[in-house]
């Protein structure tokens, strides 16, 4: 993570490595998007969760990073 070249190499990498991969992709996803910006995910991964269907659609939280962080700022 450290040295990742990019949003995408590092994330690679990381699950790349076996073991618990959904978790560590997530974890390394989430501090990778915060150095490398939203702009540097892959459009690919990001139509596909756009497009995911959640299992319990009554548990589904719509969150949007654009309207989250003028808020997150104002706490701050």
């Amino acid at each position: 993570m450290l040295h990742a070249p990019s949003f995408y190499d590092g994330v690679l990498a990381a699950i790349s490595r076996g073991g618990d991969t959904d978790t560590n992709g997530g974890i390394v996803a989430a501090i990778l998007g915060a150095r490398f910006g939203v702009d540097e995910i892959p459009t690919a991964w990001l139509t596909t969760i756009r497009n995911a269907k959640p299992r319990c659609p009554s548990l589904r939280l719509s969150y949007n990073v654009e309207e989250i962080v003028p808020q997150l700022l104002e706490l701050s």
